[in-house]
């Protein structure tokens, strides 16, 4: 039996977004069993975890803190205080754990793995390296969780170790009241404005929606480096005041002000502005990568180069809400998930 129920969630992000999301719905709600902690550099992360009540420490876990640094700052951690597991999230952490964690057992989430490895790296080489490392790190890692069948069919290929890999998918609720789809030509982006979210492409799909609909409009929601590049190009598509670039919004109050969320990524593994795009009833027009399939009906589905095809389901998932799909499509809750990462963390303590 075991006595120490502590879990340490290791993060090397100290924002609220993205990764985030999953860490402060799993420890606002608890696993079963078991005490969340987690650690991450100061920042907002902590803080809006700390004012939910859940234990954190701060930690030198960022990449730009260094690999030393990192790997110093959560020993420490670990030789203070007593946890039975350590669960990393994302790639840094995932290193920082392998190279902090002595004895203590290893659980890992995966968040973001491609099929394509050159996705996320400057060249093939480095792509290459980073597999040889994530090979040896899934090695000594207990268990595996991929947030989605697609995740996990990509951990086994490119990194081994499927006996040990488990797919609990990211769970959302139900919003009370459920909100009503209602038919609007408001398409909203929410995303960073990077290369592989191909923006490019929904802009050029938006100038053919705007020439048809000219009361049609866009918000990109999010920043990134290709923010200039974009307004640009939005300027000579001729569509620039209908489009908007507001930076960072509320999630939230975004979708209650929009109709239809496009996201033309080059891959996705469970993406959460998709799985609160259908709790919230809104039309979705998204590319067939990753776990995206698992989340909408195939009538959303479009490939990102062809800007015709993407165009029309833009305008089908605005002015035909019965071709949307439902929010009750999605029905993995929270709840749920974190009872999903409780039978692996029970897997584990068996082991040792």
């Amino acid at each position: 039996m075991v006595l120490n129920r502590r879990v340490l969630w290791l993060s090397p992000v100290a924002e609220v977004g993205g990764v985030s999301r999953h860490i402060i719905d799993a420890a606002s709600q608890g696993i079963p069993g078991w005490n969340i902690e987690v650690a991450a550099p100061a920042g907002p992360l902590l803080d809006t975890l700390s004012e939910a009540g859940v234990p954190v420490h701060p930690v030198a876990s960022a990449p730009g803190s260094g690999i030393r640094a990192s790997v110093a700052s959560v020993r420490a951690l670990l030789a203070r205080e007593n946890f039975a597991l350590l669960h990393s999230h994302l790639a840094y952490a995932d290193l920082v754990a392998l190279l902090a964690a002595g004895r203590t057992p290893i659980v890992s989430t995966e968040h973001g793995i491609a099929a394509d490895a050159r996705l996320y790296n400057a060249s093939a080489v480095t792509a290459q390296a980073k597999r040889l490392v994530h090979r040896l790190r899934v090695a000594r890692t207990s268990r595996v969780i991929a947030v989605s069948e697609s995740t996990a069919q990509q951990v086994a290929r490119q990194w081994g170790g499927r006996k040990k890999i488990r797919v609990v998918l990211n769970g959302v609720d139900p919003l009370v009241p459920e909100p009503k789809p209602q038919a609007g030509l408001r398409f909203l982006s929410l995303s960073r404005l990077s290369h592989e979210k191909r923006i490019d492409k929904l802009l050029e799909a938006f100038a053919l929606v705007h020439k048809r609909h000219p009361e049609a409009t866009l918000t990109v929601a999010g920043d990134g480096p290709l923010r200039a590049q974009l307004e640009s190009k939005a300027r000579e598509l001729g569509v620039a005041e209908a489009v908007s670039f507001p930076g960072t919004v509320v999630a939230a109050d975004a979708y209650r002000t929009h109709d239809v969320v496009v996201q033309l990524s080059a891959w996705e593994n469970l993406s959460y502005t998709l799985l609160d795009a259908v709790k919230n009833n809104k039309g979705i027009v998204s590319t067939p990568v990753g776990g995206n399939g698992e989340i909408v009906r195939a009538a959303s589905l479009v490939e990102a180069e062809d800007t015709n095809q993407v165009a029309r389901v833009m305008l089908t998932q605005a002015l035909e809400t019965e071709a949307r799909t439902p929010a009750a499509a999605w029905d993995w809750s929270v709840s749920d998930m974190c009872m999903g990462v409780a039978r692996i963390y029970e897997e584990v303590s068996d082991e040792f």
